[in-house]
């Protein structure tokens, strides 16, 4: 991250859902990943699906516990055709899923998701693959139990460090781009359509 938007963070309410969105989704407001994971307070629910509702994207409540909600933002015909390749459908019937329609998948892991985190019970691999994981990092961080990772950035890599690299590249871009947006005063129905085009730039 720039020094110039490590400035431009400091001034930012933390407070506020689209700074939040900001934050924590914006590869996928951006086009570049089919998902990301939202944690807010649990009285934002509203403030959430209103300020999202023109975004094209979805929203699933995962989990709601004492320290807020975890929401899956996703954008949908993205992710269901990365979760029906051949090698996440086998992944995921190995994880225990038999139906593996979008609807169904995310109804059952937000209930394993939930287990892990309010009952500390086994995590949930599966949950690299809704976030667009390249599965061989997701195998990779099963099999070694998370250690021995060629590098490290929004996941643990196994495999293809320099092509994972460029991603994360993209990633961060996308968050800087949608921060200076958001600090801009933007209002978010217009980032949702410049954020894509700027990232394409």
């Amino acid at each position: 991250m720039s020094q110039e938007v490590f400035c431009v963070l400091k001034e930012l309410n933390f407070h506020n859902i689209a700074t939040q969105l900001a934050l924590q989704c914006a590869p996928v407001i951006a086009g570049v990943k089919v998902a990301n994971l939202l944690c807010i307070k649990s009285d934002c629910d509203k403030e959430l699906r209103d300020i999202m509702s023109d975004s094209g994207l979805m929203i699933y409540k995962l989990c709601t516990g004492n320290k807020g909600t975890t929401y899956l933002i996703y954008r949908k015909w993205e992710l269901e055709k990365y979760i029906l390749n051949v090698q996440s459908e086998e992944f995921l019937k190995n994880e225990g899923y038999k139906e593996l329609s979008l609807e169904s998948i995310l109804k059952r892991f937000s209930i394993r998701y939930a287990q892990y985190m309010l009952n500390h019970e086994d995590f949930p691999h599966e949950m690299g693959i809704l976030l667009g994981y390249p599965i061989e990092d997701v195998i990779g961080f099963i099999d070694n139990k998370g250690k021995d990772y060629l590098y490290s950035g929004y996941w643990k890599v196994y495999q293809n460090v320099n092509e994972k690299k460029q991603i994360f590249e993209k990633y961060d871009r996308a968050t800087e781009i949608i921060i200076n947006m958001v600090s801009s005063g933007m209002d978010m129905s217009l980032i949702y359509k410049k954020a894509p085009v700027c990232i394409a730039a």
